[in-house]
């Protein structure tokens, strides 16, 4: 049984005993873990009933008793505690969120991957009191696609928010904007991770996109989106030409003061 790269990298970081696929769709992902020993046990989870029936009668062949299907949306069917790990994952960053906002105490640990909105879900999670441990990109054809790990805190044991909270400093002139940082992956930025220079050319391809769009504007906001790409454009490629010269990366882009 072989995994697409994205979900051979959401499969290798798990570990526990009893595991939720929320969205399992075919329920490949789910069968996977199992029969590689990730875990003794899935809940796999699919809202629609076309899907949910599907996956029903493919884990009934693949898994046996060690698989069951529940019907439902996000991470309702599962009961607090019951699972060790969630996996949600294929879903947008919108729908994460939205997933997330009612899964609090669902599961200690979160391995999240999605498709579209990646800032969008890291800005909630900031927001949300998640810890992100692990951030991953992973390619795949001509996409990337990020990965996180979060842990959500826990009434008494509160855990720092996402690392680093602070815009980077790069420059002794400037910082990093938050969602700019947040677009790009703190951790992934801060490990120097061989996809970073992929990354930062991405969004800096579309950054001069939206400023030519936005250049042709007359109204006041298109002229300030226009100047807030191009400027967005000049850090990111100021970020690849340090990280194509620079041996200490880590150590130069440590977190700088709140602004």
């Amino acid at each position: 049984m072989r995994l697409s790269p994205r979900l051979q990298a959401v499969a290798s970081r798990v570990s526990g005993k009893v595991v939720a696929d929320v969205g399992t769709d075919h329920g490949l992902l789910a069968a996977y873990l199992l029969a590689a020993g990730r875990c003794s046990r899935v809940i796999a989870i699919e809202c629609a009933p076309g899907p949910a029936d599907r996956a029903r009668h493919c884990l009934a062949l693949r898994c046996g008793v060690r698989a069951e299907l529940r019907q439902g949306y996000g991470l309702e069917p599962v009961a607090p505690g019951e699972v060790d790990v969630a996996i949600i994952a294929g879903l947008g960053g919108d729908t994460m969120v939205e997933t997330l906002a009612g899964a609090r105490g669902k599961a200690p640990r979160f391995i999240l991957q999605p498709m579209t909105r990646a800032s969008r879900l890291r800005a909630w999670l900031l927001d949300h009191h998640f810890f992100v441990v692990e951030e991953e990109v992973v390619a795949e054809g001509r996409r990337l696609y990020d990965l996180l790990v979060a842990v959500p805190d826990r009434p008494g044991e509160p855990v720092a928010c996402y690392p680093p909270i602070e815009p980077f400093q790069l420059t002794p002139a400037g910082r990093l904007p938050l969602g700019l940082l947040l677009d790009i992956g703190p951790l992934l930025l801060a490990r120097g991770h061989p996809l970073l220079a992929r990354r930062l050319r991405q969004l800096a391809g579309r950054r001069q996109q939206v400023a030519a769009m936005a250049a042709v504007a007359r109204d006041e906001r298109g002229k300030a989106a226009s100047l807030t790409a191009a400027a967005e454009v000049e850090i990111l490629e100021g970020l690849l030409r340090r990280l194509n010269g620079d041996e200490d990366w880590r150590g130069r882009c440590s977190p700088g003061p709140t602004r």
